[in-house]
């Protein structure tokens, strides 16, 4: 039986935070929210003969803010997935929580249907920069819900940390790590700010009311939470995520090591027999689609063996260890030798170098990723 990933995108937000740009809605009812999840698990349905062959190893809820949802909801998929024999033991179930409003009930229901990770928005525990950048909760929320997940029982908890926020010096980005190091993190990543057009972090930069770090010192501060990260031991496997050891999200390699995962849910991209895919981004229009029998994908593309293998190449070196020559080789039945050029004058500029048969980016390249990237394209 092959392995496939499942990610499921749940778009309701309580509000939406001043940087983000993914896709939600933040007025909804519970109606909507019910015919939503009935909508996921019908387009599981219109998948069945395409999920013939396969079982989910991974699964991962996000959004949006999946614990806006009602947890029955979830019990409803993850029992479609169950009594249709679509999950594989041992399947890393992943799923976003917010700190706000959520408590030992809910965490425990999670916990019962089958949740066995939990990736929490943190970002950062300082009340004022949380207030700049639109968070819904305060640092004594996110301390109180941290020790809830503890009391729960979850051994795997990941956190999401944003460094080059306004306000923020690297001081604020250690004092988070310590306080995320008091209640058992397995995983931390840690992402620099990306400013997008269609934000309001975009006018509070525009209008200058804030600063953020120059790009000296935003490089600066990534160097040292790494190096901090590492000391507490979190070792870097991706260049912004961090773990303990044997708690990688299994998930996310799949992106990394360009494994086939499936999509559900309105804006979810798939990517299944080298054909990539997305749904609509409308909550109703997906709905209703979904009832009408009709389909979803509003976007797809088949990926030629050229695309393949540049694909291959930058979402492998995303990781830390790089990719393996030999497995490159056997994959695309072709030589690496066809790169020596390419390959040769970014290790000559120290951006890239070969290990013990592995390709991989120097730190001076994890800075000038995208750089290598474009190059090797």
């Amino acid at each position: 039986m092959k392995k496939l990933g499942l990610y499921i995108h749940i778009p309701f937000c309580e509000s939406k935070c001043h940087y983000c740009d993914f896709y939600s809605i933040t007025k909804s009812t519970s109606d909507i929210k019910e015919n939503y999840i009935k909508s996921l698990i019908k387009e599981l349905e219109l998948n069945k003969e395409r999920l013939d062959e396969y079982k989910f190893d991974t699964i991962f809820i996000g959004g949006g803010t999946p614990s806006t949802v009602d947890a029955n909801f979830y019990e409803n998929v993850l029992n479609y997935l169950r009594n249709n024999n679509l999950i594989s033991n041992n399947a890393e179930v992943t799923m976003e929580v917010n700190p706000k409003k959520r408590g030992y009930d809910y965490l425990n229901k999670i916990k019962e249907i089958g949740v066995n990770r939990l990736s929490v928005g943190i970002q950062t525990f300082d009340n004022d920069i949380l207030k700049v950048i639109g968070r819904n909760h305060n640092r004594k929320e996110g301390q109180d819900f941290l020790s809830k997940v503890n009391k729960v029982g979850f051994q795997n908890i990941s956190c999401d940390l944003i460094f080059n926020l306004p306000l923020q010096k690297y001081e604020h980005i250690e004092k988070d790590i310590d306080i995320l190091e008091e209640y058992n993190l397995k995983h931390i990543s840690l992402y620099s700010l990306k400013v997008n057009t269609n934000t309001i972090m975009n006018d509070i930069v525009k209008e200058d009311k804030y600063k953020l770090m120059d790009e000296d010192e935003e490089r600066e501060t990534y160097y040292r939470a790494r190096e901090y990260l590492e000391k507490n031991g979190y070792m870097q496997y991706e260049i912004s995520n961090f773990s303990k050891v044997g708690y990688e999200s299994q998930h996310n390699l799949k992106y990394w090591n360009r494994m086939q995962y499936l999509g559900i849910g309105t804006s979810a991209h798939s990517f299944i027999n080298n054909k990539r895919y997305s749904n609509v981004s409308n909550v109703n229009q997906y709905i209703n689609k979904i009832m009408s029998n009709e389909s979803t994908v509003n976007f797809e593309e088949y990926i030629d063996n050229e695309e393949a293998i540049w694909e291959y190449l930058f979402l492998g070196l995303r990781k830390i260890k790089g990719i393996n020559i030999k497995e490159f080789e056997k994959t695309f039945n072709i030589s690496f030798s066809m790169y020596n050029d390419k390959v040769g004058k970014l290790i000559e500029d120290k951006l890239l170098e070969i290990k013990n048969n592995r390709l991989r980016l120097t730190r001076k390249g994890i800075d000038l990723s995208n750089h290598v990237f474009v190059e090797l394209k």
